[in-house]
């Protein structure tokens, strides 16, 4: 017969972060609709750009927001959404940076310290002439939120 726990009164690490969940959507959500003009204002002009790639990225966890969401954008938008973990962009970044195409990268990270997550961002600059960054990060002191604030090519939203 198997085993059952019982969880204490203040829940596992796993509960309590499922129970906080519609909290943070919410949050989430509120924020973006709060920066609505911004995004809109610089993704725009990027979502005309005819052969525009659109690479949605993390590293770890993070990677898994680009799968989940990759294949709805692409059938309300009508645009093609890619989703690559960052760990596949540092390793071989011209399988998916081409110079003849303009990109706009869009990283996820919860903390952006993970070091592929910048190099991610390096290389596309490197690799593309063209190329636009859409930052979604929850840490104001992240690396990746710090290399990407003030830049003209460059949105950094800070989620909760």
């Amino acid at each position: 017969m198997p085993q059952t726990t019982t969880a204490t009164t203040t829940g596992t690490w796993t509960e309590e972060e499922i129970r906080q969940q519609p909290a943070s959507w919410i949050r989430s959500l509120n924020n973006i609709d709060n920066l609505r003009a911004s995004i809109d204002s610089f993704l725009t002009p990027l979502l005309r750009k005819h052969d525009l790639r659109i690479v949605l990225t993390g590293a770890g966890t993070s990677a898994f927001i680009g799968d989940i969401i990759a294949p709805w954008l692409s059938s309300h938008t009508g645009k093609n959404f890619t989703a690559v973990p960052t760990t596949d962009l540092v390793t071989n970044p011209m399988d998916y940076f081409s110079p003849a195409h303009p990109l706009l990268l869009i990283s996820f990270a919860r903390s952006g310290n993970s070091p592929e997550s910048l190099a991610a961002t390096v290389l596309a600059d490197e690799f593309v002439d063209d190329v636009w960054h859409l930052i979604l990060t929850c840490d104001r002191d992240g690396q990746l939120g710090r290399a990407h604030a003030g830049r003209p090519n460059s949105l950094v939203v800070y989620m909760p």
